[in-house]
């Protein structure tokens, strides 16, 4: 059975000293004592190095509590004692303790959609920021009410934030096959096709690069799109970094001889449309299809 548990992972980054080194026992016994951590004399090595884990993430220890106090603390967490023992009200102070340890170890913020729309937007964001995303259509679970709600909420934030990497395949068309052309990946038109208008509208950052790199001296991706507020926008092909800004109206002749007059051009199209309307399910095939002639791959 696959568990899950937050030691070690997103909880824990920005800690210090997250991992207790390898002190010995009466070192670590005593870092604790300094702490006021409960421990008890005859402690392992391996459960000491474990309060003192749990003393680094601020976790504060029950052991001082009388079984009374366990049982309050337990009822006020609302947590979820099954597996541990039958009734509350007849537990052992050991199972008390190890209900309370556990519930640590998986800690749950059930507040979050009480927190301002703003606040949950700049986490949406926080989580987002570092995603590469495959362009694929994995399927969706059955959601409950409070998923569905954080999931429909996110989606914008989601797409608006995270760069999409197209793939262009090598395939060979016409009757003898001999004839070759680059298209998106059967995953990524998958994509496109299930995913709505209104969300393919509000993605600003696109990568496209081959599955196979044709070219023998490539360096990089085939093109990298990033589409910023208004009519800014930063292009990149093979060569220098191209970028433009809305006050000007020319790109400078180094920079012309390395973007692709056919990409230009649909980019062009691209950001002069408003904001809810910016990419289009079409405008990913005819990227592909610019970049594929522009570097004479058609």
């Amino acid at each position: 059975m696959a568990t899950t548990s937050t030691q070690g992972k997103h909880d824990d980054y920005w800690k210090i000293c997250i991992r207790p080194g390898y002190d010995t026992a009466k070192v670590m016994r005593d870092k604790l004592k300094d702490r006021n951590y409960h421990v008890s004399s005859n402690m392992r090595k391996d459960l000491l190095s474990e309060c003192l884990r749990r003393s680094n993430l601020g976790i504060l220890s029950p052991h001082k509590l009388t079984i009374a106090e366990l049982r309050e603390r337990i009822k006020a967490r609302r947590i979820d004692t099954t597996g541990f023992f039958p009734k509350l009200t007849t537990s052992s102070r050991q199972e008390l303790l190890s209900a309370l340890e556990q519930a640590d170890l998986n800690p749950k913020f059930e507040h979050f959609l009480q927190l301002p729309p703003e606040l949950r937007n700049k986490i949406y964001a926080y989580y987002y920021a570092e995603f590469k995303m495959p362009l694929y259509a994995p399927s969706q679970p059955p959601l409950s009410h409070t998923c569905r709600q954080l999931r429909q909420e996110s989606l914008p934030m989601f797409y608006a934030t995270c760069e999409f990497e197209i793939r262009l395949r090598r395939t060979r068309i016409g009757p003898t096959y001999r004839m070759k052309r680059f298209m998106i990946s059967d995953e990524n038109a998958l994509f496109l096709h299930n995913t709505e208008p209104k969300y393919v509208a509000t993605v600003r950052h696109l990568l496209f690069t081959f599955e196979e790199d044709p070219r023998p001296l490539a360096d990089g991706p085939a093109c990298c799109l990033q589409l910023g507020e208004g009519g800014d926008y930063n292009l990149q092909l093979p060569g220098p970094e191209v970028s433009r800004d809305p006050s000007f109206d020319e790109l400078a002749d180094e920079a012309r001889s390395q973007a692709g007059a056919a990409v230009r051009r649909l980019v062009a199209r691209i950001v002069a449309r408003p904001e809810k309307d910016k990419l289009r399910r079409e405008d990913f095939f005819e990227l592909c299809e610019a970049i594929a002639l522009e570097f004479k791959f058609g």
